[in-house]
Parts: structure tokens; C-alpha cells; sequence
């Protein structure tokens, strides 16, 4: 749908893709769900929503344990050493068809492997680090707002824009704004996370000059050059997903699904999201993090300019 109307993307959406639920709203009518400056009209989905990502991940957890999975926490692997026999179906495991993770502590070896990589690759499989870079994503929350916060998201909707450098931003369920923005090429800072964050969500919102921040994070996502998840085949049973730039939360839960099918022998759907271009990037090495921050200058600028 790049390149249409917002009306014209709402329309094909529904009727090429079949997603429902989707509603044009003008400016008139965008005032019943968001109270923001700088927002001339929107689409509303009735059937997303949101969720708490940790109480996700601590329930998947649970599930995976649950079905005899083991869970290693702060176990970072330096390197990845895949078979370099391919282990042909029905032959015995042999030591060299075994893919080995090192660790500081350690090392296990496995006959498959799903590398999971996110934003944080470090490397460990170049042909995915080509295709995917990380991208330092900042949130805040803000104190309990009570009646401002019902004035100024009456429709209590989560809410992200169009804009290059995106914001993106919800009602918890004690009353406080969650607001997101602002990302960086850099891998840290910066400084102080909740000024930086302000700053872009009381463009939207003036009056929440004075409130009070009680909360601001950081993390690190992988961002495609096309935004379109990464599927590789790094060796017949080594794999890697990723690059869900901005929605994994969703994506990766699916692209993990996807991929746990590959590895038992039903690879249909994994081949077919691995025939999706994914492009490497043009500058690579030292060159990679300027260039990016070069790109989200330019498309802060475009932001600003409207």
C-alpha cells in the first residue's frame, strides 16, 4: 500500500488482503479517539490491540519450560560454528553434522539451531548482520494523569503516526501515558532518556509540560532495509529470524513458530518468507552506523517539515 492515500491504502488493505475492522477517520472524527497536535486524520483497526510485552514473554517462558524446554539466562554466545557435514534425513548424528554455540562458560551443541537474533546479532551470522541493523528505541511513562489523560485519549486506543521517525504511544491501565520515540543509530545514551522522550511527546501533547516522568528505557531492535522480517538458511540446519523492525511482539511469535517448523521437517512456510527480498545494506563495517544516522537525520528533517 506505499504510495496511496491513506483512504486508497484502507480500502486495498481490506480488499486485496483481507484485513478487517479498518476505519478512515478525518480529522473531524480523529478527535473522538486523540487529542494530539500535528495529526490531520488516521485509520482505526477495531480489531488490534495491545498487550504488557514482559507478561508475555514471562508467560511464553512458562509454556516453553512447561513443555520440557531449559531456559539459560545471561548465557551470551561469542560464536556460532555450524555442522560442516549436512546431516541427510535418517543417518545417524555425527559430531561434525552438530552446529556448536560457545559461550563464556561453556559450550552445547545441538543437530538444529534457530538463531533469534533481534537487533542484537553481534555478529554471530554475517549474512543476517548484512541485512538487519540494530536501532536504539527509547519509552517513558508518565506519572497517573487521571482526567487529563481521559481528555487527551478519549478513545484509550494505542496510537502510533506516520512520521519517518515514529511515535507511538498508549493509556496504561493505572493512567499513565506510555510514549515512545526518538531512536538512535547510536548503541547507547542517551544521557537522560526521559528529557529526550519529552521533548517529542509534548509536541504532541503541550499540556503535559509539568508532568512528571516516572519511568524511561531503552532497548535495541533490528531494522530490515525493506522492513520486511529476515528468514536465512545460514546451513542446512542452522537458522535465523529476524529484522521484525519495530513489531516483534507479534512477528517474532509467529516467525518463531514458523521456524520451529522448519526444523521439523515442514520447512514450506520458512521458504516461502525466506523468497521475501531482504537486501543487504548498502554500507557495511565502520561505515554502517553513519550512514544510518545520516538516514534518520534526513527523515527527522522530513518530519519537521511536514
Amino acid at each position: 500500500v506505499f504510495g496511496l492515500g491513506v483512504e486508497d491504502a484502507v480500502a486495498t488493505l481490506a480488499e486485496r488482503y483481507g484485513i478487517g475492522g479498518l476505519e478512515f477517520l478525518p480529522p473531524a472524527r480523529l478527535t473522538d479517539w486523540v487529542r494530539a497536535e500535528g495529526l490531520f486524520g488516521g485509520v482505526l483497526h477495531r480489531e488490534s490491540g495491545s498487550l504488557n510485552p514482559l507478561a508475555y514473554a514471562r508467560g511464553l517462558a512458562r509454556a516453553a519450560e512447561a513443555a520440557g524446554a531449559q531456559i539459560f539466562e545471561r548465557s551470551r554466545v561469542a560464536v556460532v560454528e555450524p555442522g560442516t557435514v549436512a546431516l541427510t534425513e535418517g543417518a545417524a548424528p555425527h559430531p561434525r553434522t552438530r552446529a556448536r554455540l560457545v559461550t563464556a562458560e561453556g559450550s552445547v551443541s545441538a543437530d538444529r539451531v534457530i538463531l533469534c537474533l533481534g537487533g542484537y546479532h553481534d555478529g554471530l551470522a554475517p549474512d543476517y548482520a548484512a541485512r538487519v541493523a540494530p536501532l536504539r528505541a527509547f519509552q517513558i511513562a508518565t506519572e497517573p494523569l487521571g482526567d487529563r489523560l481521559r481528555d487527551l485519549m478519549p478513545g484509550g486506543v494505542p496510537v502510533s503516526d506516520s512520521r519517518f521517525v515514529i511515535n507511538c504511544f498508549r493509556p496504561t491501565p493505572d493512567g499513565r501515558l506510555l510514549f515512545g520515540g526518538g531512536e538512535t543509530s547510536r548503541p547507547r545514551g542517551p544521557g537522560d532518556i526521559a528529557e529526550r522522550v519529552r521533548r517529542r511527546m509534548t509536541r504532541l501533547f503541550p499540556s503535559l509540560a509539568d508532568i512528571r516522568i516516572d519511568h524511561a528505557w531503552a532497548g535495541t531492535l533490528g531494522i530490515s532495509l525493506n522492513r520486511a522480517p529476515v528468514f536465512r538458511r545460514i546451513a542446512p540446519r542452522l537458522l535465523a529470524i529476524g529484522g521484525w523492525s519495530g513489531s516483534g511482539v507479534h512477528m517474532a511469535s509467529l516467525g518463531g513458530e514458523i521456524a520451529a517448523e522448519a526444523i521439523l521437517g515442514e520447512p514450506e512456510r520458512f521458504e516461502l518468507m525466506a523468497r521475501i527480498p531482504s537486501p543487504a545494506y548498502p554500507a557495511r563495517g565502520r561505515l554502517r552506523r553513519p550512514s544510518m544516522a545520516a538516514a534518520l537525520a534526513f527523515g527527522a528533517l522530513k518530519d519537521r517539515l511536514g
